[in-house]
């Protein structure tokens, strides 16, 4: 999925009151933002050139983002590793793995892409490796 002038605008002015007129799926961001009916008397209309540069940063976040969430899940998944009442023998692995998920994020080789179809790709993570139980 690509993030749109609406997922823009929402960003750039949360609770902002505006609709838009049908738009087509394939759209480009100009047609998208002349199809918005700006509703809210409280704050001004975002600017075109300033919902571009939204769509374009939101869009270049994406597949961070979606790394955040997956990471995420992942440790908490792994949550009950860390209770003190279950130490394990290998405690230090899960430790470890829950640190470099926590890192995976920061690394240099860091560049996650997107699929087709705005889905992760995850070969384009290198995940660590999940330690046994």
């Amino acid at each position: 999925m690509t993030i749109g002038v609406l997922e823009a605008i929402q960003s750039l002015k949360p609770n902002a009151s505006f609709g838009m007129r049908g738009v087509k799926p394939d759209a480009t961001v100009s047609e998208q933002y002349n199809a918005v009916i700006w509703q809210d008397e409280s704050q001004t209309k975002p600017t075109e050139d300033e919902v571009t540069v939204k769509v374009t940063a939101l869009n270049n976040e994406e597949p961070a983002r979606l790394v955040r969430i997956k990471r995420d899940k992942l440790l908490t998944e792994s949550d009950w590793t860390q209770t003190r009442d279950n130490v394990r023998l290998n405690d230090s692995a899960w430790i470890n793995y829950r640190q470099e998920l926590r890192d995976i994020t920061k690394s240099a080789s860091f560049s996650p892409k997107l699929n087709d179809n705005g889905t992760l790709d995850e070969s384009s993570v290198t995940w660590p490796l999940k330690p046994s139980t």
